[in-house]
């Protein structure tokens, strides 16, 4: 989504990462109130952790 642009740049400038997917999925799981379960744990946590705290909790896959 066009949309998204503006949250996803946002989230990887607080963050200081540059995966552009990891960044979506967090706008879009803080958009929908949805968990994320992943494998790339230490990433996804570093963008919820700088802009979505509040709204989307990161659970590791397998546990």
């Amino acid at each position: 989504m066009t949309d998204d642009i503006k949250p996803v740049g946002a989230a990887l400038a607080a963050s200081r990462t540059s995966d552009v997917v990891d960044a979506h999925l967090v706008v879009v799981a803080a958009r929908f109130g949805l968990d994320i379960i992943t494998g790339d744990f230490g990433d996804i946590t570093a963008l919820t952790s700088s802009a979505f705290r509040d709204t989307v909790s990161v659970k590791r896959w397998g546990d």
